[in-house]
């Protein structure tokens, strides 16, 4: 079991995501509108379109809620310690698309015939352009709280297990992360002083002061004999 002690970089990236969305959901409907109403009107294959930009302003705010709630129940705006932003693509063409069908159904329900075009051009554009804007956020919140490049690793346990956990990680293509320590969770584990070369820092009841102390980014819970109670009940009390 992992667990990822909060960190500020964390907040602060979920902060910018969703406020770079706020920010691109309008902007992106303008673009829509404008493609719609001044390129595509143009083309003689093309109805049409007489519709104005204020017949859609009352939409744009529920169009911008309707975004964040998919996306926050899509799990976009949970902080992801590894991978790029790429890896996100299917989740992105998944939320978008439930986005367009939501938006159908309130139009629907309300009895307002919005462009057909429009929507689908709001839908295909939303996926390059969430990507670009997921890219600049998390550049954005890396300079804002910069974050280590290879997290530091601590692992509660000194049997089997934990040396399987520290041979795994230590695997990991690329940079693999910096193991800070180990943990022990008997009183027989205080004689250890290091597994497989990554030193004990103390015992399980000294943990907390071990977190506090030695800026530990995330802590794999590696011991058969702990029961998954007292695992939450650490990390309950780490939280508060």
């Amino acid at each position: 079991m992992v667990f990822a002690p909060a960190r500020r970089s964390d907040r602060v990236l979920v902060i910018v995501l969703v406020l770079t969305d706020l920010l691109l959901v309008p902007l992106l409907f303008l673009l829509t509108f404008w493609l719609r109403a001044g390129v595509l009107d143009n083309l003689p294959f093309f109805p049409s379109f007489h519709d104005r930009l204020s017949d859609y302003a009352s939409a744009i705010p529920v169009i911008a809620l309707t975004w964040l709630a998919v996306f926050a129940l899509a799990g976009l705006y949970r902080p992801s310690r590894y991978g790029h932003y790429l890896s996100g693509l299917v989740q992105i063409l998944k939320a978008t698309l439930q986005v367009a069908v939501a938006l159908m159904a309130a139009s629907y329900l309300v009895k307002r015939d919005y462009s057909r075009v429009i929507l689908l051009l709001f839908t295909v554009l939303s996926v390059p352009f969430a990507l670009l804007s997921r890219g600049i956020a998390r550049r954005l919140s890396a300079l804002i709280a910069p974050v280590r490049k290879t997290p530091r690793i601590l692992v509660v346990g000194t049997g089997e297990i934990a040396r399987n956990v520290i041979r795994s990680l230590r695997r990991l293509p690329g940079q693999p992360p910096e193991m800070a320590g180990v943990i022990g969770v008997s009183g027989d584990d205080a004689e250890l002083e290091d597994v497989l070369g990554v030193p004990v820092l103390g015992l399980l009841e000294e943990m907390h002061g071990i977190l506090s102390g030695n800026s530990i980014d995330e802590v794999f819970f590696a011991s058969p004999e702990m029961e998954r109670s007292r695992i939450l009940s650490l990390i309950s009390e780490d939280r508060s």
